[in-house]
């Protein structure tokens, strides 16, 4: 597991901390590379389904938003990862150590592999006004045996303000999911319409996904019996 070293994300020593605590390693800075890295011997070990790495993300996400205490975060906001490694002093004594279920990790699988786009695009007409629309669209692909309840995909509509429809191509059987899709802001301009543009789809899905994330996680840490709407065949 490794982390570029950059200004914009740098990870602190209470983050490292942390993330040592949860998947039992012990973060170091390689000055080289400028990479913070460890080996993971346990996890492999410990995964039951899904990748790895979906392993590894479901499972440090549960842990921190357990776990994270802001005050400790801001004491330590300018201590960088030292190069030997944390000490075993660390203000971080105690974390409470939760194994993300086989119905959650497949719940975070499902989200992980969202899509999410927002562009603005436009029409060049002769002779008449040109056209400009924005257009928002989600996929959420079955890539798995993992199928989404009702009620899952009734809270991911309630959180991104969309209407998720199925979808099933009938010349893959592999292309299959759910989808959504809108055009607005459509109308005639008076000059020339715009050239096909991004208007922030990396954001869009970083954002729509942590919002998913949270909240299908506060349900499976403090709301388990709700939590089990999502896991039903209902």
């Amino acid at each position: 597991i490794t982390k570029s070293y950059e200004k914009e994300s740098s990870v602190t020593l209470y983050i490292s901390a942390l993330i040592n605590s949860i998947l039992n390693i012990n973060l170091k800075y390689d000055i080289q590379t400028k990479t913070i890295y460890s080996e993971l011997p346990y996890i492999s070990q410990q995964r039951t389904y899904g990748s790895l790495k979906e392993y590894i993300s479901c499972l440090l996400y549960l842990g921190i938003i357990k776990n994270y205490n802001d005050n400790l975060a801001k004491q330590e906001y300018l201590i960088a990862v030292p190069i030997e490694g944390l000490s075993l002093t660390s203000k971080i004594n105690f974390v409470e150590k939760l194994i993300p279920s086989k119905e959650l990790i497949q719940i975070f699988s499902f989200f992980s592999n969202m899509d999410a786009t927002h562009f603005q695009d436009g029409i060049t007409r002769v002779g008449r006004d040109d056209k400009e629309w924005k257009e928002l669209s989600f996929t959420f692909p079955l890539l798995s045996d993992f199928r989404p309840n009702m009620a899952l995909i009734q809270k991911i509509n309630e959180l991104l303000q969309i209407k998720l429809t199925f979808y099933q191509s009938k010349n893959d059987s592999n292309s299959i999911g759910y989808s959504y899709f809108e055009i607005y802001d459509d109308d005639y301009i008076g000059g020339l319409a715009c050239n096909r543009t991004d208007l922030g789809s990396t954001e869009l899905r970083k954002t729509s996904f942590h919002k998913l994330v949270c909240a299908i996680m506060d349900y499976y840490l403090h709301k388990p019996e709700e939590f089990t709407k999502f896991t039903s065949n209902n």
